[in-house]
């Protein structure tokens, strides 16, 4: 069956609770999907700013960062005005000025930060989707670490615990190994929306063992190169993903938190991505927030992940009082 070319959903490609969400999406309401990343989604949302076409927009998976947020409520906007029907579905950080922005833009919202996007989508769309959903579900709840929240408990207890590990581990090494391949990334939100199984992908083992090798070489890499703080371990990266490097840095150390950064495109500043275990008694969104804001910055986050922007000139400054505020004598 062909998609809905006026229904349009943009879903995260990185991880398997975007992918899963863009094949439930497709269950539902047959739209034509369109992966993209952070570093890629505003573009590819102007591509289709200007499509008469269209009469729905779906957004999957993606926070609102904000280095992109007046753009991004410009395109909303444009969108609203021509009546274009627009569903948020999402479980990151949203702030309350974005939450009202969209809500006076006629967005409808799902949102919740305890669960995944995929047991969003289950919970409010579960008359209309195919079997494989629970299971799919299952494993992004899994591979997002929301497995405790209320829907993803009921969907966790409809399957097979052993079963949803071996599956959500397979895919995730999967969408991993195969980011620069458009391709296939495409192919398999297809045949998730033609009901397969995980298990049923051509060549989901070997691509989870060439992941699995790589891992293995960029963690030899990653601990040659940490810097340690008394409270966090940090490194700079120069490409790949801030957050799969954190992941690494945090899996690996004694540390409960990793921070990773680079040089931003200008030169000037400094993107960093921060993680915390259930070990962290800290609010590392709140953290974050607080002193990208003291350092003339912006960033924020969720209890336990959060991203920043801080001008390269504060940044040293910026990493001595964040191992402070990590101090449990720190109020």
């Amino acid at each position: 069956m062909s998609s809905n070319k006026n229904s349009i959903c943009f879903s995260h490609m990185e991880d398997p609770d975007g992918i899963i969400s863009a094949a439930l999406i497709k269950q539902v309401f047959n739209s034509d999907i369109k992966l993209v990343n952070y570093n890629n989604f505003i573009n590819e949302l102007q591509k289709i700013e200007n499509n008469q076409n269209l009469e729905e927009l779906i957004i999957c998976d993606l926070e609102i960062k904000l280095n992109n947020l007046e753009i991004f409520f410009k395109i909303i906007e444009n969108l609203s005005k021509r009546n274009v029907s627009i569903l948020y579905i999402d479980h990151h950080n949203l702030s309350l000025n974005s939450n009202e922005k969209l809500k006076k833009l006629n967005v409808q919202i799902i949102h919740s930060s305890d669960e995944c996007t995929s047991s969003l989508i289950y919970d409010n769309f579960i008359d209309k989707l195919r079997k494989n959903s629970s299971l799919l579900s299952a494993c992004a709840c899994i591979t997002d670490n929301r497995e405790n929240g209320i829907i993803a408990k009921k969907i966790l207890q409809k399957n097979d615990l052993m079963y949803v590990r071996l599956n959500s581990s397979l895919i995730w090494y999967y969408i991993q190994n195969n980011q620069n391949s458009q391709k296939k990334l495409d192919v398999i939100v297809d045949q998730f929306y033609n009901n397969y199984h995980p298990l049923e992908i051509k060549n989901i083992f070997d691509e989870a063992k060439s992941f699995s090798l790589k891992i293995n070489d960029s963690i030899d890499k990653i601990n040659e190169k940490t810097k340690k703080f008394r409270n966090f371990e940090c490194m700079e990266i120069s490409n790949g993903k801030l957050e799969f490097t954190a992941e690494k840095i945090l899996s690996t150390s004694e540390k409960n938190v990793s921070l990773v950064y680079r040089i931003y495109s200008n030169k000037i500043i400094k993107e960093i991505v921060i993680l915390s275990n259930n070990f962290c008694e800290k609010n590392i969104g709140k953290i974050t927030n607080d002193l990208s804001s003291a350092f003339n910055g912006t960033g924020g986050g969720d209890p336990k992940k959060s991203a920043a922007i801080i001008p390269k000139q504060n940044f040293e400054k910026f990493l001595e009082e964040f191992d402070l505020s990590l101090d449990l004598s720190t109020k």
